[in-house]
């Protein structure tokens, strides 16, 4: 079985400040992708925070991820049902069904994460301004529903 993981140090690029599900979960993709169990280097310029978290001051890139939406507190059970997530994946002419626990932090974790190793590819050859991202769950699970919400004639 062939090993999969980052052909770079992304500890060194990515520092992650876990204090939401969705950032914990960010942490967790990384890990597993870079096969780094270390503690992030606190001066790697880009940096994952959770909602409303401190950014680190040296932080070119800041992504900020909501369990919610972008500057409402909540869960991923709160973004399901905004989203109509829970509305695609139920059955018609039932009640909506919510995702499984945590499935929205975790995609949004995963969304994230997807967004700095983009970044460190885009600064690999440039000197990129600093910049800052919110990823919500809401956001993902909402494009998720407009995928999936057609009918048979679409």
């Amino acid at each position: 079985m062939t090993e999969r993981t980052l052909p770079f140090a992304a500890r060194r690029l990515i520092q992650i400040k876990p204090t939401n599900q969705s950032s914990h979960y960010a942490a967790t993709w990384l890990e597993l992708l870079s096969g780094d169990h270390s503690t992030p280097d606190a001066a790697a310029p880009i940096a994952i925070v959770g909602e409303d978290a401190e950014a680190p001051p040296n932080a070119a890139v800041v992504i900020r991820l909501w369990d919610f939406q972008v500057g409402i507190p909540g869960t991923g059970a709160d973004a399901t049902a905004v989203s109509g997530a829970a509305a695609a994946i139920g059955a018609p002419d039932r009640p909506g069904q919510p995702l499984p626990a945590d499935m929205p932090e975790k995609w949004c974790g995963a969304y994230g994460l997807i967004l700095a190793l983009a970044e460190v590819w885009r600064r690999f050859d440039t000197s990129a301004d600093a910049i800052e991202y919110d990823v919500s769950a809401a956001d993902v699970l909402r494009s998720f529903s407009l995928q999936n919400a057609g009918d048979a004639d679409e």
